[in-house]
């Protein structure tokens, strides 16, 4: 087991925070934990990190509970696609396609360099 494994936790209504795991592989029962849903959806940011989102985002309500966010590199450039609803949680993944944390530096500078747009989203009536 190593220790000081984490991930990115983005929350639209509380901002973003490092997310501790107890090992390298984060498995999905971590990922609807951290990220407070029933099913994730993969979305690939860049080469190196990979997105968690609560795939029925915009569906179950978490769009108006939590809002919804969208992930920029620091040049302004929308990594992913436009808008996530809910939580996302940023991993990085192996050679062998499996989600792992990151060091708590690298979580720190994913953090810090990365920009995060939020919004809410109204009911459509």
């Amino acid at each position: 087991m190593t220790e000081n494994v984490y991930g990115v936790l983005v929350d639209p209504s509380k901002g973003v925070s490092l997310q501790k795991f107890a090992s390298d592989e984060v498995g999905l029962n971590e990922m609807y934990s951290a990220i407070d849903c029933d099913y994730v959806e993969l979305s690939r940011l860049t080469n190196e990190l990979d997105l968690w989102v609560d795939e029925e985002g915009f569906i179950n309500g978490a769009s108006q509970r939590i809002g919804a966010f969208q992930v920029q590199d620091a040049d302004g450039e929308v990594l992913g696609q436009n808008f996530y609803a809910g939580r996302g949680l940023i991993l990085s993944a192996d050679d062998d396609g499996r989600s792992i944390g990151l060091t708590k530096e690298r979580a720190e500078k994913v953090a810090k360099s990365l920009i995060f747009q939020t919004s809410f989203f109204s009911p459509i009536l």
